[in-house]
């Protein structure tokens, strides 16, 4: 997944054998990486700039949401694959993390850990599977997947464990990275936490999306049997970049459950996933930063307008303007006028140079 600062795209023939591969200069060779730098470290001071109990909460909610759409992202854009797993991975790993805290009075750091590992290697285990289809089965196998999901946790046969369809309060013991309970549910002071993993998650996935893993996925996207024929093997790289996708997911699920301390059959919902991907489509799949960007606009429209009766039809008139008008999202946007503005601010001759150099190229 290319970062929100990255315009260049690398060479679709990168990966035949014998050509070799041209990609964009590494982000820290960049005016922009100063940037980029300078907005995660001003995000740890949010919460002194917003005193608002509920522009904080809107706030979190929207960066949990967005790591949910980075983790369709991730896949929308090296893989092509369009992924209703998403509240697979987050409602499964926060169910888990309930169970474990509640039934099995687990203390909170083991129990986040073992719900993360529990829930990225049962999405291994039907990745086996999944990954071997094509796009659009891939896509019903993930969706059906998630609604088994929702309707095992609504049982009554379960119930004692999950709640069923009144969904569960979470009950633990011990800290969270040093943190309380009482201060895991207070939005500001778990902000700092939730915004590390969130720079960790972006990061990893630009880092992923430039290295040769990534260079390898988005062949796969563009032709899978050239690559096939190449000597690439196909299959353990999509089962690992849905490991990763998952992985990202159930970190968001946890972080949810510590944070909100209630679980309930909502988590596993057709709507959840549809939600992540609208704020992917909205932020921009195609960087690594738009699907947060899209998860805290997506959160705050539906704090401002849920209230109204028509969050539907706003949200289905935002989707099709943005589509429409902004193909690549708001980041791909507000990236295409970063290098315009750039490109008017050179200096003359080095314009010219740019412009003669492309001429010859042409030539």
């Amino acid at each position: 997944m290319r970062s929100s600062l990255e315009t260049d795209k690398p060479e679709r023939h990168a990966l035949v054998p014998g050509t070799p591969a041209r990609w964009p200069l590494p982000a820290a060779m960049t005016p922009r990486l100063p940037i980029t730098l300078a907005v995660a470290v001003l995000g740890f001071f949010v919460p002194w700039l917003i005193s608002s109990a509920n522009g904080m909460t809107v706030l979190v909610n929207g960066l949990l949401l967005g790591l949910m759409a980075l983790s369709v992202g991730f896949l929308l854009n090296l893989l092509g694959w369009v992924s209703f797993g998403a509240a697979a991975f987050s409602g499964g790993a926060a169910y888990l993390f309930a169970i474990l805290c509640v039934s099995s009075k687990m203390n909170l750091m083991p129990a986040a850990l073992l719900a993360v590992a529990g829930s990225v290697l049962g999405g291994l285990l039907i990745g086996l599977v999944f990954v071997r289809s094509r796009a659009l089965v891939f896509t019903m196998l993930t969706l059906a997947f998630s609604q088994l999901l929702y309707q095992v946790v609504s049982l009554d046969q379960f119930s004692s464990a999950t709640g069923g369809t009144n969904g569960l309060v979470v009950t633990y013991k011990g800290t969270f990275f040093g943190l309380s309970s009482n201060q895991l549910a207070d939005p500001a002071q778990v902000w700092p936490l939730i915004w590390a993993v969130v720079i960790v998650a972006t990061g990893a996935c630009y880092l992923v999306s430039r290295s040769q893993f990534g260079r390898v996925l988005r062949g796969i996207r563009e032709n899978e049997p050239r690559l096939q024929h190449s000597g690439y093997d196909t299959y353990l790289p999509k089962l690992a970049a849905f490991g990763i996708a998952g992985l990202i997911g159930a970190v968001a699920g946890v972080l949810s459950a510590v944070n909100v301390g209630f679980i309930s059959p909502d988590l596993l919902t057709f709507e959840a996933s549809g939600t992540a991907i609208i704020a992917a489509l909205i932020g921009g799949y195609e960087t690594a930063i738009g699907p947060v960007v899209g998860g805290v606009l997506v959160d705050w429209a539906q704090n401002e307008f849920g209230s109204t009766g028509n969050l539907y039809l706003y949200t289905g008139i935002a989707v099709i303007a943005v589509l429409v008008l902004f193909p690549h999202g708001l980041t791909g946007l507000a990236t295409e006028l970063w290098r315009r503005t750039t490109r008017l601010l050179r200096p003359l001759p080095r314009r010219k140079a740019a412009r003669d150099g492309s001429a010859h190229a042409v030539d």
